[in-house]
């Protein structure tokens, strides 16, 4: 019999699959995370380990999943655990993420608030063979493929008015 804690942490993270699976529908996103989550990404390819990206705050967390491609789709393939650290207890889940000619295991940890919403989130993806190459200078973050690690293109409803023959790079406001 499972308990109520590993329950709680379970509806937290399918609220998270749900709203990434959602593209970041204001709704879903809301039910998902807390006003001031924190998702730390962790990179793929020559950045396998190490933190590449940190997203803090309800707006940047919604554009980053509403950037992410519509062919990509996202589920837990196994049980959570929940296990008691220093800082109070913490989810631990694989997650599979699919898309035309990837599917990729990776790991998410992960921190409720209060209100059972996701407070934080590690984003480990598993090794990917032919990944699209992830070398972002420092400073930089890698908004053009919120979420995985396929093609070259932008996510849906991502335009700039104008064509695309530059580098990329999107900031964020300091009103975090």
């Amino acid at each position: 019999m499972q308990d109520a804690r590993t329950d709680r942490f379970e509806a937290a993270l399918a609220r998270w699959v749900a709203a990434l699976n959602s593209f970041g529908e204001a709704a879903a996103v809301d039910a998902a995370i807390a006003p001031e989550m924190a998702i730390d990404r962790y990179g793929f390819f020559n950045n396998h380990g190490r933190l590449v990206e940190r997203i803090v705050g309800r707006r940047d967390v919604g554009r980053w999943l509403a950037l992410t491609p519509r062919e990509v789709l996202f589920d837990l393939p196994a049980p959570i655990e929940v296990v008691d650290t220093p800082q109070g207890p913490m989810g631990e889940a694989d997650f599979r993420v699919q898309a035309p000619d990837l599917t990729n295991i990776g790991r998410w940890e992960f921190r409720l608030a209060e209100d059972g919403r996701l407070a934080w989130l590690a984003h480990h993806p598993g090794e990917i063979d032919d990944p699209v190459a992830e070398n972002l200078p420092a400073g930089e973050e890698r908004w053009g493929n919120a979420g995985c690690a396929v093609g070259h293109g932008h996510g849906h409803g991502h335009d700039h008015d104008h064509d695309h023959g530059h580098d990329h790079h999107h900031g964020r406001d300091d009103d975090r």
